[in-house]
């Protein structure tokens, strides 16, 4: 947790003046091998680490995996096996923004939707996938909501995350006082397709308390029974299309406008499996907050069963 956290402050994520954090780690796993690159993650070899002792600590792990565990995490800074996080910093960073003028050859197009809702204590996501052809590359666009006693009660924790800096550039919304106004995310669908012309041909969305919203978005026009999809937040549902983000995310194919509270978001994705090998996000955990990944993984529910048509046609 405390490599996680210093992951974010380093790459900017979090913002936390009080802590300065300082890594020393190998570049690759493998390099573990490798004598002359020991150094990386022990500043102090020959001082005051013992060379020879760990030569003969790198020797054991040959024979002795239990012990390799202990000398990859004490001698070596290597994230321990029990680290549940999705993936490493590095795989979901990606700094690509398209401009608003690159956005407007997206007008009058065909577009996936998703979103994830909350009443009070969480962040409330509407995500938009914008499909790139020529380039190979799938734009989601994320916009964020949250209560004004949610900001205000963070103010009070003197919580480290930016949340006021988030609202003040326009990340994120104010919605309500105490519970998200629903019309809002509607009135943001609507402005979408004003501004933009883009045709949501599926809404995905978890159908945990999203009545009001799926209402009004039919009364838009949105059809509940071709349009507006309710999606069970389960394995069955999620596993493939988690799979196939992963792949996006690795390829450099998913560009999410270096959304920091979509990066955030990425951040704390821990990940839970059934016995047959099925994954999906892990919830569980209220501030590790994860509502933009849930809202995108929406959306790749619809994207995975149809990805010939929406990608590559």
């Amino acid at each position: 947790d405390l490599y996680r956290y210093a992951e974010l402050v380093i790459n900017g994520v979090v913002e936390d003046d009080t802590f300065f954090p300082l890594i020393y780690e190998l570049d690759d796993p493998e390099e573990i091998w490798d004598e002359g690159c020991w150094v990386k993650a022990n500043p102090g070899l020959d001082t005051i680490k013992d060379r020879d002792k760990l030569r003969k600590h790198v020797e054991r792990m040959k024979g002795d995996p239990n012990f390799g565990n202990t000398v990859k995490t004490k001698d070596f800074n290597i994230i321990g096996v029990d680290n549940k996080a999705w993936l490493p910093f590095e795989v979901f960073n990606n700094n690509e923004v398209y401009s608003e003028d690159d956005l407007r050859k997206f007008d009058n197009s065909i577009v996936l939707g998703g979103f994830d809702l909350s009443r009070t204590n969480d962040l409330t996501a509407f995500n938009t996938l914008l499909f790139d052809r020529e380039h190979r590359k799938i734009v989601a666009i994320t916009m964020y909501w949250i209560t004004a006693k949610f900001l205000e009660e963070q103010k009070k924790n003197n919580s480290k995350v930016p949340w006021q800096a988030w609202v003040d550039r326009g990340f994120i919304r104010i919605s309500g006082t105490e519970l998200i106004d629903y019309h809002d995310i509607a009135n943001y669908v609507a402005a979408n397709f004003k501004t933009y012309g883009w045709m949501y041909q599926c809404i995905n969305y978890d159908s945990y308390s999203a009545q009001y919203l799926v209402k009004e978005l039919a009364s838009m026009g949105y059809s509940e029974k071709r349009v507006l999809i309710p999606t069970p937040q389960g394995y069955k549902t999620l596993s493939v299309p988690m799979q196939l983000l992963e792949a996006h995310l690795r390829e450099k194919i998913l560009v999410y406008q270096n959304n920091p509270v979509t990066k955030w978001c990425f951040s704390n994705v821990i990940l839970k499996q059934d016995r047959n090998g099925n994954y999906m996000p892990d919830k569980s955990e209220r501030d590790k907050k994860i509502d933009g990944v849930s809202a995108i993984l929406n959306c790749y529910v619809s994207l995975s069963e149809n990805i010939e048509s929406y990608f590559y046609e």
